[in-house]
């Protein structure tokens, strides 16, 4: 459904049964835009290993990163690749669905285009509190979301793009065996540290994410990524210097 379609779809698979093969299969037999299944054995979470296997197989010169759990606006692909930049990652959010509308959701639901910021089904939820961050389900035109959201703004792994070089020349997502890690934050510390400039992609470049449960945050994760990534930006103005 996107109105400037890629030209390829990677799915990154971490393992998953047959199901998900067939899944792919049946798909690409109908899809104008092939569709690539990049898989490896299930060996614990490998996410970020089998993400950076899927990124070297593109035929591309930019990535743009979704989720497997969420459902892109159909101008999803356009935001991004009118607004890509050299040396520049594009920092885009999501709207967090809730679970009753999450359960909701098939690909009907989808077709139908009861998935947008001024239906029913999305404002019903919000305004139970059920659906969190709505404005942000809200297209803005280009300067408008620029003035709105000036700054850099941190990276998020569920919606982020940028060319195959750049993420190549950091090395790609940080692999950490079968060890959970922050790999979106990981990655940002790397292209920080290497003069990246992060570009807030806000109110364009749509994401909507389907409910599920979260681990609770790991706090002394979250101060050792905080104290790299501060001194990711020092390093990055002694480089802009």
């Amino acid at each position: 459904m996107q109105s400037a379609p890629p030209t390829e779809i990677l799915v990154a698979d971490d393992g998953s049964s047959t199901e998900t093969a067939d899944t792919i299969e049946k798909w690409n037999a109908k899809s104008p835009t092939p569709i690539k299944h990049v898989w490896h054995e299930d060996k614990g979470f490998r996410k970020s290993r089998i993400c950076n296997k899927a990124a070297n197989q593109a035929q591309g010169n930019y990535l743009i990163f979704l989720d497997g759990d969420s459902i892109p606006h159909p101008k999803w692909v356009f935001d991004h690749e009118t607004a890509a930049r050299n040396n520049t990652v594009l920092c885009g959010r999501r709207i967090r669905l809730g679970p009753n509308i999450s359960n909701e959701i098939d690909v009907q639901f989808i077709q139908s285009g009861k998935l947008r910021a001024s239906t029913k089904s999305i404002i019903s939820s919000a305004i139970r509190g059920e659906s969190k961050r709505y404005l942000l389900a809200i297209r803005l035109p280009t300067f408008l979301a620029r003035g709105f959201h000036p700054t850099e703004r941190r990276l998020m792994g569920v919606n982020f793009s940028l060319h195959k070089e750049l993420f190549e020349r950091v090395g790609g997502l940080f692999e950490a065996g079968d060890k959970r890690c922050r790999e979106d934050a990981e990655l940002e510390i790397k292209l920080v540290s290497a003069g990246a400039t992060r570009l807030p992609l806000i109110n364009r470049a749509i994401v909507y994410h389907l409910y599920h449960p979260e681990r609770p945050p790991n706090k002394s994760l979250n101060d050792d990524i905080q104290s790299r990534y501060e001194q990711a930006l020092r390093q990055r103005q002694l480089l802009a210097k």
